[in-house]
């Protein structure tokens, strides 16, 4: 039996954390994992800009799939997200929520959904395709049954949008072709700092270079600065986040980047230059100091987390570099 209900309580989603419990409570990233779905959740709750209808797959004692249909003011009148997703392993289960999910989008006027995403681009997102068998999920990957894209791949999506995760146990060389714009933009006075605390000043910073940045990013939302500020949270930060990069030049914040920490694993999760800035280095700089840090803090391998596939990171040398996890997000006309 398939329900749908508009979310108004945080008890809707009781059965659906159960499920998620079921099926990921025994990976080691599993609290960083629940910790952004919380979160996501959170933020979808009595939201202005959104409304979200959850679609129930369901028996009187048992969930066995659920799927979110998430409509933003601030995307186009015609689009919107799906997200929110886990099902039991049947198939028939899946095709007929899914089915579900298009006929509800198609009442409210949607030609487009684009998926999985859980609330905005800014959470938690993308499906797994696939990894190297050996390589357990890092913290802040996410986690995420692999015959889910399968499923979704079967539905004739309008457009496949790819992601990857890479590692380097080998940082050497690519401290050495990075090194040159480091010390000469340092010469002409280029800091690169670790903040000890997040202040206001330096958000409002990370937050407009954020936008610029990221402004033309697949399913990109215009957050609020006080929606930004809760991403970065003291309690986040003090329990997630190693370590923040900000990167000053000629008196102003041009650049920043968030390192988390998993024993002697140094995962890169978010970077960004302002793209007034861009061209002249203040990247490959930025990459320097990191990787010199990471060396000399005896990190045995760095991980890109959650990378677009025509990101520029590709162009780096590709010593002892290779790509452990893919991912990929759906558009499905309706």
């Amino acid at each position: 039996m398939i329900t749908i209900e508009k979310y108004t309580s945080h008890k809707q989603f009781e059965s659906y954390f159960n499920l998620v419990e079921q099926k990921y409570q025994n990976f080691e990233t599993y609290s960083y994992f629940i910790g952004d779905l919380k979160k996501a959740i959170e933020y979808c709750f009595d939201n202005p800009y959104q409304e979200v209808f959850l679609l129930k797959h369901e028996t009187k004692i048992k969930l066995h799939a659920q799927l979110a249909l998430i409509i933003d003011k601030r995307f186009p009148a015609n689009e919107a997200f799906f997200g929110f997703f886990e099902c039991v392993q049947e198939q028939s289960v899946f095709n007929e929520l899914f089915a579900a999910i298009k006929l509800l989008a198609k009442e409210h006027g949607i030609e487009k959904l684009s998926g999985p995403v859980n609330g905005t681009i800014w959470h938690s997102y993308r499906l797994v395709i696939g990894s190297e068998e050996i390589y357990k999920p890092f913290l802040s990957d996410l986690l995420c049954e692999s015959y889910y894209y399968q499923w979704f791949k079967s539905k004739n999506p309008l457009e496949e949008i790819g992601y990857y995760s890479g590692m380097r146990k080998k940082t050497e060389s690519l401290i050495h072709l990075t090194e040159p714009a480091y010390q000469s933009l340092v010469e002409k006075g280029l800091i690169v700092t670790i903040l000890e605390a997040v202040s206001k000043p330096y958000l409002e910073q990370f937050f407009s270079i954020a936008h610029k940045s990221f402004s033309s990013s697949w399913g990109f939302v215009q957050l609020t600065f006080d929606e930004f500020v809760n991403l970065y949270n003291s309690e986040k930060v003090s329990s997630f986040i190693s370590l923040v990069y900000v990167v000053e030049w000629q008196n102003q914040v041009v650049g920043f980047c968030t390192v988390l920490k998993q024993k002697q694993r140094w995962i890169l999760k978010t970077m960004a230059i302002d793209p007034l800035h861009q061209g002249i280095g203040i990247g490959n700089a930025l990459v320097h100091k990191i990787h010199s840090d990471a060396k000399v803090q005896g990190a045995n391998e760095v991980i890109y987390a959650l990378i677009r596939d025509t990101n520029k990171i590709q162009f780096f040398p590709k010593d002892d570099a290779r790509e452990i996890r893919r991912y990929a997000c759906f558009t499905f006309k309706i």
